[in-house]
């Protein structure tokens, strides 16, 4: 029988364990959720009842078990006596894997109480059976956690953020699936590294999820640790807007960069650039939907049917199949009018290239014949005129600071 026939995951429920879950039993495994909730068990899998600082429950078969399950609210006092409990009861019943799951802050003398309380937990595990992955930031699949407050974060006309050019090292969750998977597979033990082996600037990060997930470019303000730390107190309170957590962020500001190449190589995992792996999955698709429905609607002047809107996406996947947004000023987005101040300004550059490409499938569809094909009424015909009227100026000048 395979070491991983039988898996349990303690919070089951959560961003990464429901999606470690899903994977697992798409590659055959039986999986049995340990959670107090049963309505969002992931389908396919069993339940059993179960709280943070519960033994584990009686009667499992014998199985391999992913602690994943953390406590936001009192990280030392739950959570290191939990994994005890639970690392003690497992033992009792013959669970053949303990693999915890950590994370990146994870030290001895980390900056943030849960980075403390991970390193504490690491210590624990001192037996074959044992292992830890200190995880980096994880991105993609449903946006929960971390990766739910910044891509509710990054939809914000412009971003204040604190150290745009502190080093980043995310990882996808497919990835970190894959990783915890072949460590529960392997003899390996203590901690093992899990995250992007090149680093790049946080800034950098939020600007490439921007473009890739929403389609469009991000102003990014730096501002002082302090006053991030007060807005994050402000989100509390002010309804309407997302909530950002303060040990979150004490938590990327005092993130260290971790060599997690050698590991990597041990686990047989390859994490991909943000960009290309964004671009495989439904956030890339749905990107370049958001960008071929502004591009069309600024053609067409109404909104594209879905057909000639699927056809963008998949005329500019034949063309290059990693294709991905330009990145469209939010403005834009909101206001497809607006490009009509960048449309002429050079005809070399991608975003002048996908118009075209546009413009050729908006006057082959139905909507384009439309559109292209009815009179014109009279007061729309000067309302272009004014926008065009007002729009020439501002383009000259763009273009003379372009060739400066």
């Amino acid at each position: 029988m395979s070491a991983l026939a039988h898996v349990l995951i303690t919070g089951g429920t959560g961003y990464v364990g429901a999606h470690l879950a899903r994977v697992a039993m798409a590659r055959g495994h039986a999986v049995t959720v340990l959670a107090r909730d049963a309505s969002r068990v992931p389908a396919g899998a069993a339940f059993r009842r179960w709280t943070l600082g519960d033994p584990l429950p009686a009667g499992l078969a014998p199985a391999t078990l992913f602690h994943i399950a953390h406590d936001w609210t009192n990280a030392a006092l739950v959570n290191e006596d939990a994994a005890a409990r639970l690392l003690e009861s497992a033992r009792q019943a013959g669970v053949t894997r303990f693999v915890f799951m950590s994370s990146q802050s994870a030290q001895p003398d980390a900056a943030t109480a849960y980075g403390l309380v991970k390193w504490r937990i690491e210590q624990m595990l001192d037996g074959a059976d044992t292992a830890s992955a200190r995880v980096g930031p994880i991105y993609g699949g449903q946006a929960g956690s971390l990766y739910g407050q910044l891509v509710r974060l990054i939809a914000l006309p412009a971003l204040p953020m604190i150290r745009p050019g502190q080093l980043f090292q995310p990882i996808h969750i497919d990835e970190v699936c894959d990783g915890l998977l072949a460590l529960a597979a392997s003899p390996l033990t203590g901690p093992r590294r899990m995250a992007a082996p090149v680093a790049i600037p946080f800034g950098a990060f939020l600007r490439i999820l921007a473009r890739e997930a929403l389609g469009k470019r991000l102003t990014i303000l730096p501002v002082p640790l302090w006053l991030a730390l007060l807005g994050c107190t402000v989100t509390e309170y002010v309804p309407f807007i997302p909530t950002v957590s303060r040990a979150r962020v004490r938590g990327l500001a005092g993130i260290r960069f971790m060599p997690c190449a050698d590991d990597l190589a041990e686990l047989g995992l390859t994490v991909e650039p943000v960009a290309a792996r964004l671009r495989r999955g439904k956030t890339g698709r749905k990107a370049l939907l958001i960008e071929g429905r502004v591009l069309l609607r600024y053609i067409l002047g109404t909104n594209p049917g879905s057909g000639v809107l699927r056809d963008y996406g998949r005329a500019l996947r034949r063309l290059d199949p990693a294709a991905g947004p330009v990145g469209l000023p939010g403005a834009m987005i909101a206001w497809p009018a607006a490009l009509a101040l960048i449309e002429s300004l050079r005809r070399d550059g991608a975003l002048e290239r996908r118009l075209d490409l546009a413009a050729s499938l908006a006057e082959a569809s139905p909507d384009g014949v439309r559109a292209f094909h009815r009179p014109v009424p009279l007061w729309r015909l000067a309302a272009r005129l004014a926008v065009e009227a007002l729009v020439m100026p501002i383009r000259v000048v763009l273009t003379a600071v372009r060739r400066a």
